[in-house]
């Protein structure tokens, strides 16, 4: 007998074999038991995950002659043509290639013919999502009134690319990605059968790159046996045969980071571009370490942490470094510079740039202090600082109509009328106060809030009257009216609500007088004008 890959010969033969899917596996059995075997069914989920595999150990079960319990026996006829992929009673269509309506039009005329040795005809149309929406609506008539000797089974990667009419007419399996310990345990089990050598940590390595696929793990595996040559893998082997960045490299790099050491941060980036590796494969890979220290930073245990045991405790000692706002820092302008990536003419530079920008997180201003320092008023002018605040959330725009130097209160050479405070300086002033008493809880909202103008405030009623110069503003605040009635119940101590109207002469009033105050802000935080 000819060789056969480890993939297709460790292929499930019964349903405890099939790894990480009981789910399905328990309920395909019971049909089984109770005669209650459905006419279509849809078997959706990532790739490798053992969908085909289960359709096939399916049609064996319902076709076997002499099955042993409700598995398969492997032995008789009806059997070992389906393994063999020769069962003129089990057709595998592949669907990216017999996509048309007049491929399912043949497949219409086919199901009239009954079984030629087994119970029941069956048929399993990989890659089920590419069919064209005419061979979808040609196959709706079959799938609702099938002849009773027809099982359809559909396998798809893309559920949500089949139509709705179709998957009303199917029983539904969701296949779940495979858990590492489960690979782990059958690459192991593989491993001991074919007298293959092999160390955990090369088996992780070859996990993390299998993605959650048995399949594609399997294939890796019977990759590094060729490439090893003598059935002995070792983790180096392993690590050239797939050109991985070694965890070593991201935890040097990330120590270097922390540690500002510049030099060390572009001889790491440099090595991995002379290496021949991906960039953006590296810079995400780079992303989920990072992940994975702040993981072990705030849950002070790396157990979760799929990699080994000599990196997990590196790991642990470098999440000591630094508080857990750094990694947050650091996940966010990394993340923030993946979408450029794929389009930048010079990757290198970019990623050279997002790196140093990294060494020195320390300068970067947050906007949450910059909020507290800054007296808040009305809103004619919006002065958004242009200060990299680390994260997106944390970008809250300063409203301003008036920024004296001098405190409120005070009399202003410059505006005598100021003298004396107005109940709407009161107002304000109060609006202002529940303002900053919600910029930590959210500042989202918070930043929205800086943008209205106090009208009146009256806690009898309940009521909150303001206005927004623009129609933009008015609805993002209704889309958070709900909210902030909350936070003003919890601030008055009793029920308020807040009515917003909009202030059409203020939005077309363009306003290109600064004073003092803004100038300097300007001038420091290199801010825009938003209009």
């Amino acid at each position: 007998m000819s060789y056969q890959v480890i993939s297709r010969k460790w292929r499930p033969q019964r349903f405890e074999d099939v790894i990480g899917q009981s789910h399905v596996t328990e309920t395909l059995v019971n049909a089984i038991k109770t005669n209650r075997v459905g006419q279509a069914y849809i078997f959706s989920g990532p790739r490798g995950t053992g969908k085909t595999s289960t359709a096939r150990l399916f049609a064996k079960a319902v076709n076997c002659q002499n099955p042993k319990g409700f598995n398969p026996c492997n032995e008789c006829v009806n059997c070992k043509e389906i393994s063999d992929g020769r069962s003129m009673d089990v057709l595998e269509i592949d669907g990216a290639s017999n996509r048309g309506i007049e491929d399912i039009k043949s497949i219409r005329e086919m199901v009239k013919y009954p079984p030629s040795r087994g119970k029941y005809r069956i048929y399993i149309i990989d890659e089920f999502h590419q069919i064209t929406k005419d061979g979808f609506n040609a196959l709706l008539k079959t799938l609702e009134e099938p002849p009773p000797h027809v099982i359809f089974i559909f396998a798809t990667t893309e559920l949500n690319k089949v139509l709705p009419t179709i998957l009303s007419r199917c029983q539904r399996y969701e296949f779940r990605r495979i858990s590492t310990e489960e690979i782990m345990g059958r690459l192991k089990h593989i491993c001991s059968e074919e007298k293959i050598d092999v160390d955990d940590e090369s088996l992780q390595l070859i996990i993390q790159k299998g993605d959650g696929s048995m399949r594609d793990c399997q294939s890796i595996l019977e990759q590094a046996v060729a490439f090893s040559a003598d059935n002995h893998i070792t983790y180096d082997k392993v690590v050239d045969l797939l050109g991985i960045v070694r965890d070593e490299v991201y935890s040097e790099l990330v120590r270097a980071i922390l540690e500002k050491d510049v030099n060390t941060v572009l001889e790491q980036i440099r090595q991995v571009s002379n290496g021949g590796h991906d960039i953006p494969d590296f810079i995400r890979n780079f992303s989920a370490f990072i992940r994975d220290l702040y993981i072990i930073r705030v849950t002070g245990t790396a157990e979760k942490i799929e990699t080994t045991d000599s990196m997990k405790k590196q790991m642990t000692e470098i999440s000591k470094l630094a508080h857990e706002k750094t990694f947050i820092q650091m996940l966010s302008l990394v993340h923030d510079i993946l979408p450029q990536l794929s389009n930048s003419p010079n990757v290198r530079l970019l990623t050279e740039s997002l790196l140093l920008k990294l060494t020195r997180m320390d300068d970067l201003i947050n906007l949450n202090e910059i909020l507290e320092k800054l007296p808040v008023q009305s809103n004619a002018t919006s002065i958004r600082p242009a200060v990299n605040s680390g994260t997106k959330s944390a970008q809250p725009v300063i409203q301003k109509s008036e920024f004296d130097e001098k405190s409120p209160g005070k009399k202003s050479d410059q505006n005598p009328s100021k003298d004396v405070q107005t109940s709407e300086d009161l107002n304000q002033g109060t609006w202002n106060k529940f303002i900053v008493s919600m910029k930590g809880t959210n500042p989202k909202i918070s930043s929205l809030l800086c943008q209205l103008t106090v009208k009146s405030i009256d806690e009898t009623q309940g009521k909150v009257q303001a206005e927004c110069a623009d129609s933009f503003t008015q609805q993002q605040i209704l889309r958070e009216k709900t909210a902030i009635d909350e936070f003003l119940k919890k601030f008055f101590k009793n029920p308020v609500h807040l009515n917003v109207t909009f202030n059409q002469k203020a939005e077309k009033k363009q306003n290109n007088t600064l004073d003092k105050g803004v100038h300097n802000i300007l001038n420091v935080f290199e801010g825009d004008i938003v209009q």
